[in-house]
């Protein structure tokens, strides 16, 4: 989906920079990578600096930044719906209900960066700098 989504938008000045997290070191993720062989940016991160970064708590998350470097969303689910929590683990199968929720939550999340990067700032689902900051992970004492 994320190959589709950069071919499509590429010449709209927009990026995608895939960071795979691997504690076991980067020959884990390396395999996936090149086994996918896409044409955008991707990076394996074996200390997790780009979480903790970004406040990212699990995967897949996003984090929309603009050609200024702004955040303009904050680390957020991108565009997951726990619906595999149904899936039957024998027949991997999921509920029709489920899988219509997992793909109407993707297809929502990708028309949002669709609007984004050809609205810029004018696009209802870019935050302005208090909002961004409204939508950050509230900080622990971890």
């Amino acid at each position: 989906m994320w190959q589709l989504l950069f071919d499509e938008l590429k010449d709209e000045n927009f990026m995608i920079v895939a960071v795979a997290e691997e504690s076991r070191g980067d020959e884990q993720a390396r395999q996936w990578v090149e086994k996918a062989k896409p044409t955008y940016w991707s990076l394996i991160d074996v200390e997790h600096r780009v979480a903790n970064l970004y406040g990212m708590v699990n995967v897949p998350q996003a984090v929309w930044i603009d050609e200024a470097g702004r955040i303009v969303r904050p680390a957020e689910s991108a565009g997951a719906f726990e619906g595999f929590r149904k899936m039957d683990r024998a027949t991997r199968e999921m509920p029709e209900e489920a899988a219509h929720l997992t793909a109407k939550a993707k297809t929502t999340y990708l028309e949002a960066i669709r609007d984004w990067v050809r609205h810029g700032s004018k696009s209802p689902h870019a935050f302005d700098g208090k909002q961004a900051r409204a939508h950050l992970p509230a900080l622990t004492e971890d």
